[in-house]
């Protein structure tokens, strides 16, 4: 039978009848025991499946959360770290409301110039680490700034959502193969 999503699965542990014969059942099977004994009897249901078949819920375990990395505010680039790192770290130090988009585009351009340095070899993993730091400081202090703006700037508006944490789940998903007809 096709699904029309009035009733309910059609497996060993669900009957297949829309709500309407549910109640006829119910009131059938009420009857022909309950009046017996009752002349009016008060009808309680727990109709559980029969009202939320239709209805899924998807429970996981979460086995870790990661939040974006962060410089530490009384960390200071050596002299001997990458060049890239210190033009970053000049961004974070003197970042400030009116040059906030400006500053926000050079440290995408500076993490993406490193992205595509460490991507050929030419950066070692400490340093993409340092601007992984410097960069997701600097993305953290700017949402802090618009949070405190009247008028956000379209480039900055989707800060809150870059920052959230993630969720890494044990999460395995089977879904029916359903064909046309079936």
């Amino acid at each position: 039978m096709d699904y029309d999503g009035t009733r309910s699965s059609n497996s060993e542990s669900s009957v297949n009848y829309s709500i309407q014969e549910y109640v006829n059942d119910s009131i059938l099977h009420l009857l022909t025991q309950a009046i017996k004994q009752y002349s009016h009897p008060n009808i309680i249901t727990e109709s559980g499946r029969s009202l939320t078949a239709h209805h899924s819920v998807l429970v996981f375990e979460v086995l870790e959360t990661t939040t974006p990395p962060e410089w530490q505010e009384d960390e200071k680039p050596s002299e001997s770290d990458h060049e890239l790192v210190h033009e970053l770290f000049g961004l974070w130090e003197s970042l400030n409301q009116p040059s906030m988009l400006e500053t926000w585009h050079d440290a995408q351009q500076i993490r993406e110039e490193a992205l595509d340095r460490f991507s050929f070899g030419i950066l070692d993993l400490k340093t993409r680490a340092q601007i992984e730091r410097l960069f997701w400081s600097i993305a953290r202090e700017l949402q802090q700034m618009t949070s405190e703006t009247k008028h956000i700037p379209e480039d900055l508006r989707h800060l809150p959502k870059l920052l959230s944490d993630k969720y890494f789940c044990n999460f395995l998903c089977f879904s029916p193969c359903r064909t046309p007809g079936h």
